[in-house]
């Protein structure tokens, strides 16, 4: 009886032990996960039959929003930071599937995690590149999940370039243009997204009438809204120069078309005399409410290193007549430039403009290197990019700069159009490529300048 009574205490306690034992279980795990053909990692126990396809699916929504990344100054921040979204919003999933989803870029020893963005709703890996160099990549996305073997990955391969900078720009002459070629200008510049340098000439108003030399600067100053921007281009004609109090100069040309001064190259007048041709350009943007102008150009490129030291010490930034070796005109004139098609901006050197490394100003000079619309082919000017850029991943950052003229545009609107439909092959806009079309005068190297 007593050996009864003594086993029946036994189990009893053994009993009570037991649903113990239970009852710590479940107050410690308060919300166990169902095993069901499930790895155990410690003390958490995880249905990796359920955590597992969560996971690639996590993984096989991933994209990536560039394959086109630039590494440089003054780039806007879409074009540096390498981004990939996984597509889980307003799914429900385990959140032991957020954790341990990493990523591993080819080629370099960055790694990381994907991180939970509580505004997007979304796994997110957001990471600057600006210390990759120029090159091919690809980064891997897997799971390094601590619960569950799980296999799945995805690979993304994107470039890493330096930009190619496309500039077009405008000369105007100082004479009236056609209502249809400024609309062809503006649609083909909202058709490629090409914001336009224009060299404005205030011949315009000794020229023209008010109204209509009104009529034009109102048109230039309604293109800065869209990202245009204004800068000075002069023809030495007669009558600019005496309202600039300057004495004429004329027994030098190149034999234009159009007479009267026009074809008289910048050059021919002296530091003094083209310091007040200036000064008073610069005094007819303020009264027609332009911006003072920081950028020029030369009549038919005839600049010296005279001119380029007046624009140097009256606050230019950036002159742009710089081109390869010519004779221009009738009269055979050789311009003062011996550059390349592959020569980029430089500062200037007073003694010699065509001496690349050794500056001496504070002005920059950002040559004409595509050359322009009016004399030259389609065809050439693409080989003139292709001088620069010919596809790929660029090693190191480059301009391109085109010249057109609005007063016979005629002439110029069928090349620009096929020239804008190759380049923009490679417009890092659509993320086909590493091109940027700006204006001069947001060129990185310029810097505060800009």
């Amino acid at each position: 009886m007593g050996h009864k009574n003594g086993r029946i205490q036994l189990f009893t306690g053994l009993s009570l032990l037991a649903i113990g034992g239970l009852f710590v279980y479940l107050m410690y795990f308060k919300d166990p996960i169902k095993l069901n053909d499930s790895d155990v990692k410690g003390d958490v126990a995880i249905d990796c039959n359920v955590l597992k396809p969560q996971i690639a699916e996590i993984i096989d929504s991933s994209t990536l929003e560039r394959k086109w990344l630039l590494v440089g100054d003054n780039l806007s921040e879409e074009y540096k930071n390498l981004i990939i979204t996984s597509n889980i919003e307003n799914k429900a999933y385990e959140e032991k599937a957020f954790e341990d989803i990493i990523f591993n870029i080819e080629g370099s020893d960055i790694t990381g995690e994907l991180t939970y963005d509580e505004e997007k709703k979304n796994l997110v890996l957001e990471r600057n590149i600006e210390d990759l160099k120029p090159g091919a990549y690809s980064v891997m996305i897997s799971s390094n999940s601590k619960y569950c073997s799980i296999p799945e990955s995805k690979e993304f391969t994107f470039n890493v370039s330096s930009p190619v900078y496309v500039a077009w720009t405008m000369d105007w002459e100082g004479f009236d243009v056609e209502q249809k070629y400024l609309d062809s200008i503006a649609n083909i510049s909202k058709k490629y997204g090409v914001p336009v340098t224009h060299f404005f000439n205030p011949y315009i108003y000794i020229n023209l009438s008010k109204t209509r030399s009104a009529y034009l600067t109102d048109w230039v100053k309604n293109r800065e809204k869209l990202n245009d921007t204004i800068g000075l281009h002069l023809h030495m004609d007669n009558n600019l120069v005496k309202a600039a109090g300057v004495e004429v100069q004329d027994s030098l040309s190149w034999g234009g078309w159009y007479k009267n001064g026009h074809d008289v190259p910048n050059t021919v007048y002296g530091y003094s005399d083209f310091s007040k041709i200036i000064l008073w350009s610069k005094a007819q943007f303020k009264a027609n409410n332009l911006s003072v102008p920081t950028m020029y150009r030369g009549g038919a490129w005839f600049v010296d290193e005279e001119n380029l030291k007046v624009l140097n010490d009256l606050g230019f930034v950036l002159d742009s007549s710089g081109r390869q070796k010519y004779i221009w005109g009738d009269n055979k004139l050789e311009g003062p430039w011996d550059l390349k098609s592959t020569t980029q901006p430089y500062q200037l050197n007073d003694k010699n403009q065509n001496i690349t490394t050794n500056p001496t100003m504070e002005l920059w000079e950002m040559p004409n290197n595509g050359a322009d619309s009016w004399s030259f082919s389609a065809d050439q000017m693409i080989r003139y990019f292709k001088d620069n850029y010919s596809g790929g991943v660029s090693e190191t950052t480059k301009v391109v700069t085109y010249l057109s003229h609005p007063h016979w545009f005629n002439v110029d609107e069928p090349k620009m159009i096929s020239l804008f439909k190759y380049i923009s092959k490679y417009s890092a806009i659509s993320d086909n490529g590493p091109v940027l079309y700006v204006t001069l005068d947001k060129l990185p190297m310029l810097g505060e300048n800009n």
